[in-house]
């Protein structure tokens, strides 16, 4: 794989910056000064707009990389670092950080610290970001910011249990509350919480539904009546028992498991089969799904190394191609991993 050239990095407090991609207004440059486009940007010119592509710095000065774990609609990216030995095994997640759209080329430290496992998993919204973080031995909790807010973050949850997962969409969060029988709901972070019962894992999230999985059922709850029914396709009991994960759009559900992801498109209610990577059934990498307007993405990435694989499904065509690094779609922005930077692009509708 061609690996880009990293531009010399500036730090200023609470902030990495791309240096030569700041013009003196603090937006990025022309495309002159960008980095040289690995193979992943080519492969993937296809679905986004060419004059679009933002880059984000990926290495930071005291060597760690940013690794960016949840991508918003309108271009935030949100993440935390990591470091490598020199032998190419990554360390655990250390802060959180988060870039934007309008200056993709500074990364702002919203959260310092010491290594955290609960960094695992975070999501963003508009204009909001979500993450957990470890209290003592044993506690988490659930950390809420509003994009240029200089408050501190609200705590969601002080009892978050850390293998469930959580997701934000529009200025929605939810997630399951330690007693696993109810979900939680707050609007921002700083909006009143409402609770709804819950019969299964929360798996998906795209408002007004949340997605829940109960062995091979798979339903939907709307948020704000209640009212829960079933998806008109399901898994396999064979796919249900193989390591599964979910996304949603406003039309359409997707899951992988095993080797193969199902597409179901919710108002026509034809789903689609296609074969997975071989990734995808390998016990050292660990798989993910995100869903924008056109794009759907299923990731798998190395667990102990810097390492990804990506599937790039397009909604409207079936088309379909596997790039050799991490990628991420939300909304009309797909976010993609291009030798030592990533880049951010919109895809046209």
């Amino acid at each position: 794989m061609t690996i880009a050239t990293l531009a010399a990095v500036l730090v200023v407090p609470g902030t990495v910056v791309l240096g030569n991609l700041l013009s003196a207004r603090g937006a990025p440059d022309s495309a002159a000064h960008a980095p040289p486009v690995g193979v992943t940007s080519r492969m993937l010119t296809e679905f986004v707009r060419p004059q679009d592509p933002r880059v984000l710095p990926r290495l930071l000065e005291d060597g760690s990389s940013f690794r960016a774990i949840a991508l918003n609609g309108v271009g935030d990216v949100l993440g935390t670092t990591r470091k490598s030995d020199r032998s190419g095994v990554v360390g655990g997640p250390q802060g959180v950080w988060l870039a934007s759209w309008e200056n993709s080329a500074v990364l702002r430290k919203i959260k310092g610290g010491a290594e955290d496992p609960s960094l695992w998993t975070m999501a963003a919204g508009d204009r909001i970001s979500v993450w957990s973080e470890g209290v003592g031995l044993e506690g988490r909790r659930l950390e809420c910011v509003e994009d240029g807010s200089t408050s501190p973050s609200r705590t969601l949850d002080d009892r978050w249990e850390s293998r469930e997962r959580f997701f934000a969409d529009r200025d929605v969060v939810v997630w399951t509350r330690n007693d696993k029988r109810r979900l939680a709901m707050a609007r921002s972070c700083s909006g009143t919480q409402r609770t709804l019962p819950a019969q299964g894992q929360l798996k998906a999230l795209s408002y007004p539904y949340a997605y829940l999985r109960q062995g091979t059922k798979l339903t939907r709850i709307h948020l704000e009546s209640g009212k829960v029914s079933p998806l008109p396709a399901q898994p396999s009991a064979r796919d249900a028992a193989r390591g599964f994960v979910m996304a949603a759009g406003d039309d359409v559900v997707a899951w992988a498991a095993g080797s193969t992801l199902t597409v179901l498109h919710l108002r026509t209610q034809a789903n689609r089969w296609t074969p997975l990577m071989p990734q995808a059934t390998d016990d050292l990498y660990i798989g993910s799904l995100t869903v924008g307007d056109r794009l759907l993405v299923y990731t798998a990435t190395h667990s102990h190394r810097d390492e990804a694989v990506s599937l790039v499904y397009d909604l409207r065509t079936g088309r379909q191609i596997t790039v050799p690094d991490e990628v991420m779609a939300a909304g009309d922005r797909l976010l993609w991993r291009d030798g030592d930077t990533y880049r951010l692009a919109r895809v046209p509708g």
